[in-house]
């Protein structure tokens, strides 16, 4: 009967630890040659809306990684030009850090640490 118990108690305690969540961050790498008016980039149900982003600088989004997703990044630059991309894939139980590096016509996403 108590290793019925010990073995109910640690599948418990496993299924409460594999439900938590993590924290995934990401730096946004301003590569263009006009400021970034706005970035959104939405991640496992979440929104970071981060902006604006001079030339030549950086700014940095966090977010709990919650299940399994993938990046969608909509951007507008000062002048108004946007670009919209989606990418990478993160998963529960997973720290993530990314660079999100944008230039004039293109947004990169690049996988700096995975633990």
């Amino acid at each position: 009967m108590r290793f019925r118990l010990l073995n109910v108690y640690l599948l418990a305690g496993l299924s409460a630890a594999s439900c938590g969540s993590t924290e995934g961050r990401f730096t946004v790498a301003n590569r263009a040659t006009e400021p970034i008016k706005q970035i959104v980039v939405t991640i496992c149900g979440q929104t970071i809306a981060l902006g604006p982003i001079d030339p030549q600088r950086t700014a940095v989004g966090a977010y709990n990684v919650t299940s399994d997703s993938h990046f969608v990044i909509d951007l507008t630059f000062v002048s108004g030009k946007t670009l919209h991309k989606e990418d990478g894939y993160v998963t529960n139980g997973v720290a993530y850090r990314h660079e999100i590096v944008v230039k004039n016509s293109e947004i990169t996403l690049v996988v700096i640490e995975v633990s």
